[in-house]
């Protein structure tokens, strides 16, 4: 139980589960090999630990991110906050949403020991949500089932698919973020860019990126990187560039012309000026700048090209 300085000891605590037999005996090997002369029982070990302070760590590593979402909630004039997963069984976070949430603490719901009844298959002996995680689980199972097989509930979800959150696409600053004057395509709901293309004037090589919401403000995220395939020709600049923002990808048919498929978000480049100091314009191959994937602020590039996974036999 916490003492009087809101600290606790991990015997005192109730552990479930507690530590398998094969970690304690584990534990009793390692010491015996370091010359321990008794046994030591793990759970005799005191470890003190105050959970104020583990609350206050949490809501300083999250609150950034809680503030954000918060935000999100008022700009979606939201009328109930469900807050489900693992973290939200943590005090910090939910003494966080309840601080800076728009909504009064009766319409933020936390599903952590929300009572649902027997028939929830992580529910505990009160019939209580135990672990929040599951949640998104029994939403799938539910989802599925509801498709034509629970009596009194149809629920098509072959309407439902994903949706991007790349609403704003444009250049970004040094900072990271997307200003509303650096915004080059809006993409609607249904997957409308508006516009269809765009010309930007190219000094040298440019971050494109993206986000969700008409806030300047709001977090961007990396996407592409606008570049020459010879860097060397960055010297010889300014250019007028005209580029397309794709919009899909599966549906997308081929024309009569015989135009491939392109993949959703995909930046295609049109035309490739060069300026004159005159303000003449001398013609480029298109095929002279190039639009990678540039997902990390690092000269890696993508995430998924630049991983990697070790195995450990």
């Amino acid at each position: 139980q916490p003492g009087d300085d809101g600290s606790s000891l991990l015997p005192d605590l109730r552990l479930s589960p507690r530590p398998q037999q094969g970690v304690a005996s584990h534990f009793q090997n390692v010491l015996a090999s370091l010359g321990a002369q008794a046994p030591l029982d793990l759970m005799d070990i005191p470890v003190v630990f105050s959970l104020d302070a583990i609350s206050e760590d949490i809501r300083r590593t999250l609150g950034d991110t809680l503030s954000s979402l918060c935000e999100m909630v008022h700009l979606y004039d939201a009328d109930i906050l469900l807050v489900t997963g693992r973290p939200s069984a943590w005090k910090g976070v939910i003494q966080t949403i309840l601080a800076k949430t728009p909504l009064t603490p009766d319409r933020v719901v936390a599903m952590r020991s929300y009572h649902v009844g027997s028939w929830y298959p992580c529910a505990d002996t009160f019939g209580c949500i135990a672990d929040p995680k599951s949640t998104v689980v029994v939403g799938a199972i539910l989802c599925a089932l509801s498709s034509g097989y629970l009596e009194g509930i149809n629920f098509d979800a072959s309407h439902m698919h994903p949706s991007s959150t790349a609403r704003f696409v444009g250049e970004l600053n040094l900072q990271g973020q997307l200003e509303k004057d650096k915004i080059w395509f809006t993409v609607d709901n249904d997957g409308t860019v508006s516009p269809e293309e765009r010309e930007i004037t190219y000094h040298s090589p440019i971050t494109i990126g993206y986000r969700q919401l008409a806030v300047d403000r709001w977090p961007a995220s990396r996407y592409y990187k606008l570049d020459f395939v010879d860097k060397k020709a960055n010297a010889s600049g300014p250019f007028a560039v005209r580029i397309k923002l794709n919009k899909d990808s599966g549906r997308m048919a081929l024309a009569e012309g015989g135009e491939a498929p392109q993949t959703e978000g995909e930046i295609n480049i049109l035309e490739v000026n060069r300026i004159a100091q005159g303000g003449e314009r001398m013609p480029l191959r298109p095929t002279a700048m190039t639009a990678t994937l540039q997902t990390l602020p690092s000269l890696e590039g993508y995430w998924l090209d630049s991983g990697i996974i070790v195995s450990e036999g």
